[in-house]
């Protein structure tokens, strides 16, 4: 989704200063035809955010978190070269730890 920050005028200022952002700041992490993940950093006030907005029938729709993620940092850790883990991986790790329930200590000593 080619979403300029023009286009989406209700998400183009700051959540905590309210100042308008500027295209400058913003950090595309994740693109398809109709999702759009993004990091963008207030000029104003220096906080950041990560956006995810999607278009549907009905209009956009969004949600905001704010970050102390720095926008190289994000693009890192949710863009599209990083590693997803998968179904099979994450089932591991929680039959993992509910078998070594109250082990923490003995595992992190491991490590």
């Amino acid at each position: 989704m080619s979403l300029p920050l023009g286009n989406l005028k209700s998400l183009a200022k700051c959540p905590v200063c309210n100042k308008k952002y500027a295209p400058a700041v913003v950090t595309p992490l994740i693109e398809d035809d109709i999702h759009s993940t993004m990091h963008v950093s207030c000029p104003s006030c220096g906080v950041s955010s990560i956006l995810f907005v999607s278009t549907n029938q009905w209009g956009i729709a969004s949600i905001g978190v704010l970050t102390d993620l720095e926008g190289e940092e994000s693009k890192k850790l949710l863009g599209k070269e990083k590693d997803i883990v998968s179904t099979d991986e994450a089932l591991d790790a929680y039959m993992f730890f509910k078998e070594e329930a109250g082990k923490t200590r003995a595992i992190l000593e491991k490590i």
